[in-house]
């Protein structure tokens, strides 16, 4: 016996990440960092109306001896996609790869800080892929003037907003360490790390802020043993990250970048000295999930519609 046709509609389930207030479902890639790894399209996909942003990872800052210079790591690039496809949503995959953060460097002697790692979307390469973000430079050292770690700059892709420099040290004598440089954000560029042409001793500068201090933005870390702020401006624990204070003194550490993609701080010491960390990049997924509905057509079948696929279930 037939029965009368019934349409009924579920509650967003959020096939990947969670629902915000605008309906939108939101998720974040974060781990593993540098190497590549596989996303699988949810079923609820919408090939028409999503987001896919990065942040490149921050470079460490540099770490020196007293009377010399120790240069802060560059912020991580910011970009973005719009209307991502993918042919099979649930089946179809995509590569993609989180930049590692630059580990921090250590030691009694000059030592250069490490590069932040590329992040990209849909490819096994940066330069290959939809959409890359590339990581800040390490910092540098020396007795001369020294240039801050490079700006996160130049990835794959049409909408994009640099990272901050580390700071710079243009004097000839004296000794410090500079501030990192802001990861990018969504609306500008991050904020280099503080330069400094001072040829006293003990000079130190502060980082950048992200995303140009911007709302939610990570803070700029005060110079000395001071952390760049973490940002805010997608949830309360993730956003672009500001980068760390450099630092001078004895047995001193630089400060560490702020979460997500900030340069750490350079740091020059009378003793053991520590360059601050940089911090990892980031993917965040943001996309208009498809109504599932599911229609009775007759007496124990089904019809379920995700989409634009049909499928008819049996006894259901």
């Amino acid at each position: 016996m037939y029965a009368p046709s019934s349409l009924v509609t579920r509650a967003v389930a959020c096939g990947f990440g969670s629902s915000l207030a605008s309906g939108m479902c939101q998720g974040f890639l974060t781990a593993p960092t540098g190497s590549n790894q596989t996303f699988t399209a949810p079923t609820d996909w919408s090939n028409s109306n999503n987001t896919i942003e990065c942040l490149g990872a921050g470079g460490s800052g540099a770490t020196n001896s007293a009377s010399t210079h120790a240069t802060g790591g560059g912020g991580g690039e910011y970009g973005a996609t719009t209307d991502f496809i993918f042919a099979i949503p649930g089946v179809t995959t995509a590569t993609y790869q989180i930049g590692a953060g630059g580990t921090a460097v250590s030691g009694t002697g000059g030592v250069s800080g490490n590069a932040g790692g590329d992040t990209w979307w849909n490819g096994t390469t940066q330069t290959g892929s939809t959409l890359g973000c590339k990581g800040g430079g390490g910092g540098n050292q020396g007795s001369g003037a020294q240039n801050g770690g490079a700006a996160g700059t130049g990835g794959v892709g049409t909408t994009h907003n640099a990272g901050g420099r580390g700071g710079n040290f243009t004097g000839g004598s004296g000794g410090g360490g500079s501030g990192g440089g802001g990861a990018g954000g969504s609306t500008a560029a991050g904020n280099n790390g503080g330069d400094s042409s001072s040829t006293s001793g003990g000079q130190s500068t502060a980082g950048g802020s992200a995303d140009n201090g911007g709302t939610g933005a990570g803070t700029a870390g005060a110079a000395g043993q001071h952390n760049g702020g973490s940002g805010t401006e997608w949830d309360s624990s993730h956003g672009s990250g500001g980068g760390g204070g450099g630092n001078t003194g004895s047995s001193s550490i630089g400060g560490d970048g702020g979460a997500y993609g900030g340069g750490g701080g350079g740091n020059v010491s009378t003793g053991s000295s520590n360059g601050g960390a940089g911090i990892q990049g980031i993917i965040v997924i943001t996309y208009a999930p498809v109504p599932i509905r599911t229609m009775r057509i007759f007496e124990g079948f089904k019809i379920k519609i995700i989409g634009t696929t049909l499928k008819v279930l049996s006894n259901q």
